[in-house]
């Protein structure tokens, strides 16, 4: 299991993909990540469904359509140093 950190603000609309950019750390951590892997963002799953190994943002696909990825207080929006843990 690996818990890492967005650091960039990014939209998160309910039922849909978000993108999760992490800083120069957390993106040494990329290489052991794969398509597939279950994460939780603030209390929904979803999995990661691409990985930009050339960079430092890879994509989480929920669950279900009713998912939602956004931070508690700014709907929408998952805001930076939002936790995701990777299983």
């Amino acid at each position: 299991m690996a818990t890492l950190t967005n650091r960039v603000s990014a939209q998160a609309l309910r039922g849909q993909n978000v993108v999760v950019t992490l800083d120069a750390t957390d993106a040494a951590k990329l290489a052991n990540l794969t398509a597939g892997q279950t994460c939780t963002i603030t209390g929904n799953t979803g999995l990661i469904s691409e990985i930009f190994s050339g960079g430092v943002t890879f994509l989480i696909e929920p669950n279900n359509m009713g998912a939602r990825f956004d931070s508690t207080g700014t709907p929408g929006i998952l805001v930076s140093g939002t936790v995701i843990t990777v299983n």
